[in-house]
């Protein structure tokens, strides 16, 4: 609430105008060496992200479609069209007014995504060696429940009525939960089996 006091008039303009909430950290509250500071992580942090998101992304796709990519080429082939696709967005996002607004909504959700999916792979392992899965699937759950109601609930997403985005988001998380359950139970045997073979 700070912010408020210091030169955002409400809520609504912290919201929308992330980089003024940063200008106004950065220039009154952190002082030169600290804003200094806060301004080089607000600048490096997303460039890290991106690097890395988009490196993972070659491997992945490298791996799923065996590409050898000790070739140059084939590593250039492969980043080519992630970069185009990269670029569009970038320019998109800088033409756009609300352009980086958007994006960035879009980051967070993709990003808190990605731990559901980790959640996952975590329980089931945890399942497969008969470990306490349910320290990873109920986190697991938790996330998946807020990822979804915000997505169903957000107009970058389906823009429904809290409400419907809380009851679509719970069959949600107890579909996840249930999936996860079911083929952690199936693979486990299967794991059983190679161990004692």
């Amino acid at each position: 609430m700070g912010a408020v006091n210091i030169g955002l008039a409400t809520n609504e303009m912290l919201h929308d105008q992330a980089t003024s909430v940063v200008g106004i950290v950065a220039k009154d509250m952190l002082g030169s060496i600290g804003g200094i500071i806060a301004i080089i992580g607000v600048i490096v942090l997303p460039v890290t992200s991106g690097d890395t998101a988009l490196r993972s992304l070659r491997i992945i796709i490298s791996e799923a479609f065996h590409i050898d990519t000790t070739k140059k080429r084939n590593n250039l082939m492969l980043a080519l069209p992630i970069f185009i696709v990269v670029a569009a967005i970038l320019i998109w996002a800088k033409a756009d007014s609300r352009g980086f607004n958007v994006l960035w909504r879009y980051f967070s959700w993709a990003n808190e995504s990605t731990a559901v999916f980790a959640f996952a792979m975590v329980s089931i392992y945890m399942m497969q060696h008969k470990k306490p899965y349910l320290m990873s699937l109920i986190p697991g759950m938790f996330y998946m429940y807020v990822v979804t109601s915000y997505i169903l609930n957000a107009q970058i997403g389906f823009n429904l009525p809290w409400a419907a985005a809380y009851i679509v988001s719970a069959f949600l998380t107890l579909a996840y939960c249930a999936a996860l359950v079911i083929y952690g139970r199936k693979t486990e045997k299967l794991v059983t089996k190679e161990k004692l073979c």
